[in-house]
């Protein structure tokens, strides 16, 4: 009875926390925004785009029941929260309340700060003069060692990466995270923000595919062997196109098929999770054994996507060194990962014979 209570008294404080930070928002919403925002509904922008822009990291602060979310993990529950961003010199810019809520399948179960969502009110960017899309999508170190950081550093790197292959790649964005809850601080780390659905629909004037399957035949050619290229340079193998499983199915307007994207890396042998293992249905035991999935291609298709990244190969390594965020042992563990790639490239014909199904 007395833990029943607690935890009623609990989350009425909560619901008190998120009534304070709904009538809070609106009085510091224009001074907060700095002017950068327009009343114009077509000058507005979202605000996953605003933060996106920002030159440096951002800092975000998030308010929250720590202990809640963790253990809410699994069934992602929503629970209240409370979101500020500061500028470099600690400046806030403005502050929203919303929910916050566990997101992705393994690593809410291994990791000891899940992958998140965040929900904002309609009227609460409307207010601040932002558009409508509502969702942000944060993805934290999976625990709190030196290790789990670079290695979050890794996977951001590996979506810009895929940005310089195929310029419609979903985005993200390294923030300066602090966690508080009860007052105090409990974490402060660097995490990444990721585009989410709704927001590449809006940015792209896309269509996003999400219920169905798919086959690989009825893709944009150019952009599934980019793909399938891509994934087997980074050692991935946690992704399907028939289920959809971490590939975004978009359809673009001035594509005539639909455009696969991936997401969720961490799976990869380039990141290295200790918690990745390959499926036991492929014939590799580790995730760093390059596989490439089965799917039909043609001796010109390969010939093409060889010569393809042959050709940006300078560029690739040029994005590594690029990664400053990232100690200098980490890029160079970076390139030399990915010359094994290359160099496998320059011997086309010892790669050929697993790979072209005529």
């Amino acid at each position: 009875m007395h833990n029943r209570i607690l935890s009623f008294l609990s989350s009425q404080m909560w619901v008190l926390v998120l009534a304070f930070s709904s009538l809070h928002f609106y009085s510091i919403a224009q001074e907060s925004t700095d002017n950068v925002l327009k009343s114009n509904d077509e000058d507005r922008t979202s605000l996953f785009n605003y933060i996106y822009e920002l030159e440096a990291n951002p800092k975000i602060s998030i308010t929250l029941d720590i202990t809640r979310l963790i253990n809410k993990s699994i069934k992602e529950e929503y629970q209240p929260a409370f979101i500020s961003l500061s500028d470099n010199a600690s400046n806030e810019k403005f502050s929203l309340p919303g929910r916050i809520r566990a997101r992705e399948n393994m690593r809410k179960q291994v990791c000891r700060l899940p992958p998140v969502k965040f929900d904002f009110p309609t009227a609460a960017l409307d207010s601040l003069g932002f558009l409508q899309v509502d969702k942000l999508k944060f993805v934290f170190p999976c625990r709190d060692k030196a290790s789990d950081q670079k290695k979050l550093y890794k996977e951001f790197f590996l979506y810009g990466l895929y940005r310089l292959i195929n310029p419609y790649g979903i985005r993200a964005k390294l923030v300066n995270f602090t966690l508080i809850d009860g007052g105090q601080e409990k974490y402060r780390f660097t995490g990444m923000m990721i585009e989410d659905e709704d927001e590449y629909a809006l940015s792209k004037n896309a269509e996003i595919i999400e219920l169905g399957s798919a086959k690989s035949g009825s893709l944009d050619r150019d952009a599934f062997l980019k793909m399938l290229f891509f994934q087997y340079m980074i050692a991935n193998t946690d992704w399907s196109i028939g289920n959809m499983h971490n590939v975004e199915m978009v359809k673009l307007p001035h594509k005539e098929r639909v455009v696969p994207l991936p997401y969720d890396f961490d799976y990869s042998g380039f990141v290295g999770q200790s918690y990745a293992k390959p499926y036991s249905s492929l014939p590799i035991t580790s995730i760093h054994q390059r596989y490439f999935f089965p799917y039909q291609l043609s001796e010109n298709e390969f010939y093409e996507m060889v010569e393809y990244f042959l050709l940006i190969e300078d560029d690739v390594y040029a994005y590594c060194e690029k990664a400053t965020y990232m100690d200098e042992k980490s890029i160079k563990q970076n390139k030399k990962y990915l010359a094994w790639f290359f160099d496998l490239l320059r011997n086309p014909q010892k790669m050929n014979a697993s790979i072209v199904k005529k």
